[in-house]
């Protein structure tokens, strides 16, 4: 059986994040930064209500102030590039960080979904500044998992934000 899920959100004051394997941007260690960035991502909907939902991981005490200066440039990039308009500047519903559970056993979490009334589009953030074969194959078991319970056309994108890039996923 299929179910969807939505994710609990997040309370600002108790942000914590996953201790795991060290990733590298420029040089600098960037973990707790890309979940910073993903964790304000999922709060925001829409470009109005960007700036606040911004300002306030902006403040989080939990990053040291070189972390926040990434922050807020990968923040930049997402919200005001035009390469990135369509997952803000949108008519679909939105919906992000949800759990979709395709058995019992297996989940997957997608950042960003659109419906559309014709179509859906998934996306995944990257904040690094390397692509790897997995991001693409990621997005593909996104796609593959919504094209199970939908009936509508199902694409998927990957969003490189330190890079700057939009890119379709092939199924």
């Amino acid at each position: 059986q299929t179910l969807i899920g939505t994710r609990s959100k997040i309370e600002l004051p108790n942000l914590r994040y996953k201790e795991q394997t060290k990733r590298k941007l420029d040089g600098i260690e960037h973990l707790r930064v890309g979940n910073a960035f993903h964790a304000c991502m999922e709060k925001i909907q829409t470009k109005k209500e960007a700036t606040a939902i911004c300002n306030q991981f902006l403040m989080q005490e939990n990053l040291s102030l070189s972390d926040k200066k990434i922050l807020e440039e990968l923040l930049q990039n997402a919200l005001t590039l035009p390469i990135f308009d369509v997952l803000f500047n949108t008519s679909a519903e939105i919906k992000t960080e949800i759990d979709i559970r395709y058995t019992n056993a297996l989940s997957v979490r997608p950042d960003r979904i659109l419906f559309y009334k014709d179509r859906v589009e998934v996306y995944d953030f990257k904040t690094g500044n390397t692509k790897k074969d997995d991001h693409q194959n990621q997005v593909k078991t996104y796609v593959n998992y919504l094209s199970e319970i939908t009936a509508l056309p199902v694409s998927g994108y990957l969003a490189y934000i330190q890079l700057k890039e939009l890119i379709p996923v092939q199924p």
